[in-house]
């Protein structure tokens, strides 16, 4: 069976996501323990024990998400091996998923880029106090003139839904000004910071070289970036475009169609939220596997 593969970002995170899994496969708990090891951070500590603002915090929701999925697609892989991905899309964090199970990037290798990006991230948005909001029911072009000072198009996730990025004071403007002008809702998002903007500018310039230091792999099926919605396969390119996401707009919308609707779309990690955006933009069949429950159901219908 021939997949495409979508994988979430930051702000998908919510306590105890992973949990059913945590308690029925030891696989699961090999893969959350390894994270553990890997950063000397108590992840799972912040996953099943602490409150949904905590978890939100960009330094613990990163890993958290990245080491959820990592561990959900290693169960996956046991139960159902015949499963076979031909390509992926990873939400801005979930390129890191992604790469990692298109093994181009080691799992080890990707919590320490993950926690270090994370890092820088948090540190930019202390420094900034950055915001992000999503715009529904306007396209980009219609946005954009009504956006205040450092206020940007930060993901282009379907034709009329777009998150915008910057400093708080310039959101909460933009917001207003968008609700007056047309946009039928502009949601704040969950996260701490100025994302895919160019208040992340330091957070770039520090990540770089550590990408750069990174070892990588040619991922075994196709990897669509989100900084150019194409397909990349080298490695060099790969890092570049990475680091470049820090402060370039989420491609999504372009991501998906150029992924198309050829084979099922299998999404992977905490909720449903990029399962959503692909049924926007594309006629296509979408299956999450986020609980063992819907792991039990899709064991059972991929093998009819």
């Amino acid at each position: 069976m021939k997949y495409a593969l979508l994988t979430q970002g930051q702000g998908a995170q919510f306590v105890h996501m992973g949990k059913d899994f945590h308690e029925n496969f030891s696989l699961f708990r090999q893969t959350m323990e390894e994270a553990e090891d890997v950063t000397h951070l108590p992840i799972r500590s912040w996953i099943y024990e602490g409150t949904q603002e905590t978890l939100s915090d960009t330094d613990k929701s990163q890993l958290s998400i990245y080491a959820t999925t990592v561990g959900i697609y290693r169960v996956l892989n046991e139960v159902c091996p015949a499963i076979e991905f031909v390509k992926g899309i990873g939400l801005s964090l979930g390129e890191y998923s992604v790469l990692t199970i298109a093994q181009s990037l080691k799992f080890s290798d990707g919590l320490k880029l993950v926690r270090r990006r994370a890092e820088l991230m948090q540190a930019a948005s202390i420094e900034t106090q950055g915001k992000m909001a999503a715009v529904i029911g306007l396209l980009p072009d219609e946005i954009a003139p009504h956006l205040s000072g450092t206020a940007v198009l930060a993901n282009l996730n379907t034709p009329l839904q777009t998150v915008i990025s910057g400093k708080k004071e310039d959101i909460e403007q933009s917001i207003e000004n968008l609700k007056k002008n047309g946009a039928k809702r502009v949601i704040p998002l969950d996260v701490r910071g100025a994302f895919h903007s160019s208040l992340m500018q330091s957070a770039y310039e520090q990540f770089l070289p550590v990408v750069e230091q990174t070892p990588f792999e040619i991922p075994r099926f196709e990897v669509i970036m989100n900084a150019n919605a194409q397909v990349e396969q080298q490695p060099e390119k790969i890092k570049d475009l990475l680091a470049k996401q820090l402060i370039s707009s989420v491609k999504l919308s372009k991501s998906i169609e150029t992924a198309g609707n050829l084979y099922p779309f299998l999404e992977l990690g905490p909720g449903t939220v990029v399962k959503g955006l692909v049924q926007k933009n594309i006629e296509a069949q979408v299956i999450s596997v986020n609980t063992v429950k819907d792991l039990k159901e899709f064991e059972v219908c991929a093998f009819l």
